[in-house]
């Protein structure tokens, strides 16, 4: 079966789906299909549905919603106007990654995933895209994993600091685990650092004893 001609076709007559609650959504994607360019939207709830616009326009209207446009939302966290900064709507961060090439210029590019359905992140092979698991779809990433992650870390930064939302550790912790695993791979292709005799004896001794094992 297609899955072109199994996922809806929205006009833009009716409501924009998720401009109201876009915890309901886990990304928006950019997709080609046979009717053109279109956003595809992928719901938490594993539903699809594809939007005949542009994802730019998308976010307008969800920002709209909002009381603001994306411009505005940005300078709320910095004074940079780049699209490639999350955007933050109270407790939901959506962060833009690069997830099509386009076929022609000036296609769009960029697509945006909500931060608290992000569940891993695996590196590509070769040519292959990143691929980004989410709690509904696998979505691939036309960027290196680490500029995947450096993203997720970002838009963490961006979320309010007390977020009720059961799901927010998870991301948090996601962006941690995946910051100490770069962190591990750069220091191991680094040069050990030599200690001089004096730095060596400080360090034993201020290596903390364990107890002994109780006796049973």
């Amino acid at each position: 079966m297609n899955i072109e001609s199994a996922v809806p076709m929205l006009s833009l007559r009716a409501p924009i789906p998720a401009t109201e609650d876009v915890t309901k959504v886990a990304a928006w994607i950019p997709m080609y299909t046979d009717v053109g360019s279109v956003v595809r939207t992928y719901f938490a709830d594993g539903s699809i549905c594809d939007v005949p616009c542009k994802v730019r326009t998308l976010i307008k209207h969800i920002a709209a919603h909002h009381g603001a446009s994306p411009d505005l939302l940005r300078k709320r966290h910095t004074q940079e106007r780049r699209l490639c900064m999350p955007l933050a709507l109270g407790d939901t961060v959506l962060v833009p990654l690069r997830v099509r090439r386009p076929r022609i210029a000036r296609d769009e590019t960029l697509g945006y995933v909500n931060l608290r359905h992000i569940r891993d992140c695996y590196a590509s092979h070769g040519d292959a895209p990143t691929r980004l698991v989410l709690s509904c779809a696998d979505i691939p990433v036309y960027w290196r994993r680490a500029t995947v992650v450096r993203h997720i870390e970002t838009a963490v930064m961006y979320l309010p600091p007390v977020v009720t939302d059961p799901l927010y550790p998870v991301a948090l912790r996601l962006a941690q685990l995946l910051h100490m695993m770069i962190d591990v791979k750069q220091q191991s292709t680094a040069p050990a650092p030599t200690l001089l005799p004096s730095q060596t004896a400080s360090a034993d001794t201020a290596r903390p004893t364990l107890p002994p094992p109780p006796v049973k």
